[in-house]
């Protein structure tokens, strides 16, 4: 299961063969948020990546062909938007010619009328237009006709159902239309809102009504998404750059409004015209009769409360809750903030540099953006400006904020604080060589020859491995990204300190890659640093070398559970129980599958979801790490 994005001689990638960017490991409404970054030397194509996720353009244009290559073959450049779960294989493709939507679906189950079924799902369906249109009589005619022993019958009860839609649509439009004569603006109809949410509610009968008038393949492939997953298949991408905003650009004059980008975002978060602002100040300056003011005040005053509970909402300001204001003075407008239940005020400049940054994307993006579970928002070079504990706080908000909401943040960067060394697996590296560009979505997978797997990263922000890890920090090797993900994921249940995971490839396949490895690891400088490795024979073998180096004190899982001599590889840590409940943990799987579900499990679980031996487990095996 996965959702990516496909390049194909696109710019500089996809040259060889097609690159694949892995956006998201899990679908579903609640689970589908997560970080992405994109790292890799300058000029390597990260913002080429960050250009092809625009998938809102009708088709590439010129500028998409490759430089490489004048071959003709080459100068066909594709994008692919894509979802794999298994049973359905969707993909959006963009080409220089156009767009095009594929959606394999498995085949659906023909429908079969049940009338008490479908009277409940029809009365939720008034109930969703009563909300958006509001009622009338005619409504509630159409509901007791469905309820009647005359629209039993599949023919008469879905006749009556088609003159409610074209009853609600009828008396939709012709509220639109007064309402477009009355003040000279367009908008979309309350009917369309009452079917999408129908349609989100996973409704059979929606499927079949609705489903018969769409036969094209971006539908089919909504209509999937929305019913298994909660989600559109093709997402809104928006592109979000830095603005920062200063307390000075909290007050302005009505003369400056329309010069004012911050006043213009708020007005436009609580739905207030600019213009009705300066028509209220236009009556006052000419009558000097305050109660112009005034009523305009009250009505910023009912709208700001909501946009401050939408800021809390996404600030996760559980307990000391921000509370906004604007005021109006003769010659002035001014927006103030306050916090806590005492509504202390508060200055802008004076905040945490990671409020200062979500206060400006919430200003400059998210209060006036419609963004949705499964929407993407790119940001090219984020927060270059912010010192590195400020880098750390953007990070873990920026990941928090994508869980909660299911947005998905793809950034590209080369600042390492914005790095956190216990979740390596939200990095794909992007590589160049002979300006061939390249995407590994494992950044254990670039050099399989080469144990050190932090060496991409370290070419890629052209760091040294100190500035990832504090200097008391003991950094311990496992044998590969699974094993990684599943001790990172303890020592954070757990709450473990002052230790780090890294994974390499394995410790060989005979004595001199062994020797090999063990000769390259010793060359990556920790103050402090262990090797971990299984108990089987190769792992054995790999301890008697280390004997007389820098790992003389490597640890076989043999060594800690000398008591259990079936506990031989990290998943043996786990319960039968356990390893039955998570498909990563079976040994059969392959490594592409093991390292994303592993990884998910880091994401994700809590300690209550294991088994007290595994737990027991785990806690042994720090318990003789840490001595």
């Amino acid at each position: 299961m996965k959702r990516f994005l496909k390049l194909h001689k696109y710019r500089n990638f996809g040259m060889d063969k097609e690159d694949v960017l892995v956006l998201n490991r899990d679908l579903s409404k609640d689970r589908i948020g997560d970080l992405v970054i994109l790292i890799g030397p300058n000029n390597s194509g990260k913002s080429n990546v960050l250009d092809a996720l625009d998938l809102k353009k009708e088709k590439l244009s010129e500028r998409d062909k490759t430089t490489l290559s004048f071959d003709s073959d080459d100068l066909c450049p594709k994008l692919t938007f894509g979802v794999s779960d298994g049973a359905a294989h969707l993909s959006y493709e963009l080409t220089l010619s156009g767009a095009k939507c594929l959606a394999q679906l498995p085949e659906a189950k023909p429908y079969q009328f049940n009338y008490e079924e479908a009277l409940r799902e029809f009365e939720s369906w008034v109930a969703i237009f009563r909300k958006h249109i509001g009622d009338d009589d005619a409504t509630a005619q159409f509901l007791a006709a469905a309820r009647s022993d005359q629209c039993k019958t599949e023919v008469e009860f879905h006749s009556n159902m088609n003159r409610f839609l074209d009853h609600e649509r009828n008396r939709c439009e012709s509220r639109r239309m007064n309402y477009f004569a009355n003040t000279g603006r367009q908008t979309s109809t309350q009917y369309d809102a009452a079917v999408n949410e129908i349609m989100n509610s996973g409704s059979k009968l929606a499927s079949f009504v609705f489903g018969k008038k769409k036969d094209d393949e971006l539908s089919k492939a909504n209509d999937y998404m929305k019913a298994k997953y909660g989600i559109s298949f093709l997402p809104t991408v928006i592109a979000y750059t830095d603005k920062s905003i200063n307390q000075s650009d909290l007050e302005t004059s009505i003369d400056k409004l329309d010069q004012s980008p911050f006043f213009q975002s708020v007005f436009k978060a609580i739905g207030i015209e600019p213009s009705f602002i300066k028509n209220g100040y236009s009556q006052y300056q000419q009558f000097h009769n305050k109660a112009s003011l005034n009523k305009i005040k009250r009505e910023i005053d009912r709208k700001i409360g909501e946009l401050s509970n939408e800021f809390n909402r996404m600030y996760f300001a559980e307990k000391d809750e921000y509370k906004f204001a604007i005021d109006l003075d003769a010659n002035t407008i001014s927006f103030s903030m306050a916090r806590g239940k005492d509504e202390d005020p508060i200055m802008i400049q004076y905040q945490s540099t990671g409020f200062r940054w979500f206060f400006d994307l919430f200003f400059n993006f998210l209060s006036t953006s419609q963004l949705n579970a499964g929407d993407i928002v790119v940001m090219d070079e984020p927060a270059t400006h912010l010192h590195p504990e400020g880098q750390r706080e953007l990070r873990r908000f920026l990941k928090q904020f994508a869980m909660r909401s299911g947005i998905t943040f793809v950034i590209a960067t080369h600042m390492p604080f914005l790095i956190d060394p216990d979740n390596y697996d939200e990095l794909r590296v992007v590589s160049s060589e002979n300006n061939r560009a390249h995407i590994a979505n494992l950044f254990t997978a670039i050099d399989e020859n080469d144990p050190d797997s932090l060496k991409p990263i370290k070419e890629s922000l052209t760091i040294k491995q100190n500035v990832l890890y504090d200097y008391d920090t003991e950094i311990v090797w496992v044998e590969g990204i699974t094993d990684y993900n599943y001790l990172t994921m303890f020592k954070n249940l757990l709450g473990i300190k002052n230790i780090a995971f890294l994974p390499f490839q394995g410790v060989g396949k005979n004595d001199n890659h062994e020797r090999a490895i063990l000769k390259s690891l010793i060359s990556v400088k920790f103050y402090k640093r262990n090797l971990l490795l299984d108990g089987d024979a190769a792992g054995k073998a790999m301890k008697e070398k280390c004997k007389d180096t820098a790992f003389n004190n490597a640890i076989c899982l043999t060594d800690i559970f000398k008591d259990q001599p079936n506990i031989k590889e990290i998943e043996d840590l786990f319960s039968p129980e356990d390893r039955k409940k998570y498909a990563s943990l079976d040994k059969e799987s392959d490594l592409f599958k093991k390292s994303f579900v592993s990884s998910n499990m880091k994401k994700f679980c809590k300690l209550e979801d294991f088994s007290e031996m595994t737990i027991n487990n785990f806690k042994k095996l720090f318990d003789h790490i840490s001595d």
